[in-house]
């Protein structure tokens, strides 16, 4: 029987994210290029990396579903889902009765809406 240790498979994922982060780090740059120069590429990486760990928590496993919860942390912040002023981020997230791809479609929903109605306000 094959084993596998926890410190391999975290080498895997780790050598695995390195794609993954260029494409993402990509795809901000081309959507958020303000943001990304005042950020800066190593913060902007963290905060992606960040974003992998946190989707991983709320069991969001597929690539698709990581960069959405990706960028809704880039255009809120980092923490938003525990950020008090943004509950209902948490409620979407923590509902396991609903598949992942549905929980990401009403965080994106929410958050565009979140957007819409603080237009012009500082989110960060």
């Amino acid at each position: 029987m094959l084993t596998i240790r926890n410190s391999q498979m975290e080498a895997f994922a780790s050598a695995a994210s390195g794609p993954f982060e260029d494409r993402v780090l990509a795809f901000l740059q081309q959507h958020f290029p303000k943001k990304c120069a005042a950020k800066g590429k190593t913060t902007v990486r963290d905060e992606i990396q960040h974003g992998v760990k946190q989707a991983r928590e709320y069991e969001l496993d597929t690539e698709i579903d990581t960069v959405r919860y990706i960028l809704v942390a880039f255009v809120l912040h980092r923490d938003f889902d525990s950020d008090p002023a943004i509950p209902w981020a948490k409620s979407i997230l923590r509902d396991t009765n609903a598949p992942n791809w549905l929980r990401c479609e009403r965080l994106h929903r929410h958050t565009m809406k979140y957007l819409r109605e603080h237009e012009g306000e500082t989110v960060e």
